[in-house]
């Protein structure tokens, strides 16, 4: 597991839409109202209702914080979302996040969150957790193959 060692691992609730869109490598961009930890390196998707699953995880290329405005201009072309959307979801923010993707692995079968952790809740928009929980996540990946 030396690959995990030292790294902060986010779990992102991210509607299904957008999921699919980012395991499939469409979306290279994920907006977000709040940054993540600079020390961030992973990101486990986590699709929100009805999916209710964790469909795999990115390797984060870049945190970029800014205004709206921004992040629209350098990222919008990239974060597969309409620019009606986008204003919404920043409505009443002076600033937000953009999570740039690196190196996405799409798991084969989508996992519930209790599959990984008995106690484990999908969280609101992000929370960080365990390298365990991403070796896990691996281990099935490998195991399937």
């Amino acid at each position: 597991m030396a690959f995990l060692q030292d790294r902060r691992i986010a779990l992102l609730s991210v509607h299904p839409r957008y999921a699919a869109a980012l395991m499939g490598g469409q979306k290279k961009v994920e907006f977000r109202r709040r940054a993540l930890s600079a020390e961030t390196q992973y990101v486990i998707v986590y699709a929100t209702a009805p999916v209710q699953k964790v469909v795999g995880w990115f390797e984060i290329a870049e945190i970029a914080s800014d205004s709206p405005d921004r992040l629209w201009e350098r990222f919008g072309h990239e974060g597969q979302v309409a620019k009606q959307d986008f204003e919404r979801y920043y409505e009443r923010c002076d600033a937000g996040a953009a999570i740039r993707v690196r190196k996405v692995v799409a798991l084969k079968s989508p996992v519930t969150l209790s599959e990984l952790d008995d106690a484990m809740a999908a969280p609101q928009s992000y929370r960080y957790v365990s390298t365990e929980i991403l070796a896990a996540l691996r281990g099935r990946l490998v195991a399937a193959t």
